[in-house]
């Protein structure tokens, strides 16, 4: 009778084990904006095309962990130290987006930014 009630605890245990590690392996997917920061402009440059405020991310984690960062604003810090006069193609790493590692990231949009950077000319008029 003792040998019955210890193999139904550990049935038990285990079944429970099981349940809780393949309830807790459910992945939400949540589409974040992240603001953009720019940083190092040079200072005889000047941009006239492509800049924008936000781009969006597509991240996949657990339940849990959306719902922490649900609530949270996140930045991207782009240095634009390497700016020459023109067109200038810079990527969004998905590396040094903000989010925890434990988030996938699915998409970013857009994927890298085109910039348009033009020199400042000054003239003396008399």
């Amino acid at each position: 009778m003792k040998r019955r009630w210890i193999d139904i605890l550990i049935s038990f245990f285990f079944a429970f084990t099981l349940w809780f590690t393949l309830s807790g392996t459910g992945k939400s997917v949540l589409p974040f904006e992240v603001r953009l920061e720019y940083r190092n402009l040079p200072q005889e440059l000047v941009i006239k095309e492509g800049l924008v405020n936000t781009i969006s991310v597509r991240v996949s984690a657990s339940a849990g962990l959306i719902s922490s960062m649900s609530g949270r604003t996140y930045a991207y810090t782009v240095d634009l130290g390497g700016l020459v006069k023109g067109e200038n193609v810079l990527q969004i790493s998905k590396d040094r987006l903000p989010f925890p590692g434990a988030a996938d990231i699915l998409t970013v949009e857009p994927a890298q930014l085109r910039i348009i950077a033009d020199t400042i000319e000054t003239k003396t008029v008399p």
